[in-house]
């Protein structure tokens, strides 16, 4: 399953670089050839993580039962998104002021219809960037409470069990 979601992944994130490029070419922004890197950079980010789920201490055994492996899997899932905000965060921010740069130079040379356009792109890309930290953080700490009361319920015939035997 996480090879797949590796592969969803890598393949969506290259369809949004290639829909940039040709976007690029039709209309001459540059905002939508950044954009696509963008969303490019952070899903092969998110596939060497599916592709490494060692990276985020997750185990999931063939011993495991259904359960155990399905909290790995939504753990994993979590775990991920945690590890790529910070990069997610940095190529957005890079991404988008660039953008800005771009969108004063062409407001600067009189084209203002463009630089407009690249000026809106941009600061939603920095202001999407700046809001990752605080929305990863947010998302992953009511993730793992979800995680925990699961695994808790999951673990409960286990403890009946251990009562009963011991008496």
């Amino acid at each position: 399953l996480i090879e797949a979601i590796a592969l969803i992944t890598f393949v969506l994130s290259l369809g949004a670089l290639v829909g940039g490029v040709i976007w690029t070419l039709q209309d001459g922004l540059i905002g939508f050839l950044v954009s696509g890197l963008a969303i490019f950079l952070s899903g092969v980010l998110v596939t060497g993580i599916s592709l490494n789920p060692r990276m985020l201490n997750i185990h999931i055994g063939e011993t495991a039962s259904a359960g155990e492996e399905a909290i790995g899997i939504i753990s994993f899932g979590y775990k991920s998104w945690l590890r790529a905000v910070p990069a997610i965060f940095g190529v957005l921010s890079i991404l988008g002021s660039l953008q800005l740069v771009w969108a004063l130079i062409k407001i600067a040379v009189g084209d203002d219809g463009v630089g407009m356009a690249v000026f809106t792109s941009g600061s939603i890309m920095v202001f999407v960037g700046g809001l990752f930290p605080v929305l990863g953080l947010l998302v992953f700490l009511f993730s793992y409470l979800t995680i925990d009361v699961i695994a808790s319920i999951l673990s409960l015939p286990g403890k009946l069990d251990a009562i009963k035997s011991q008496k």
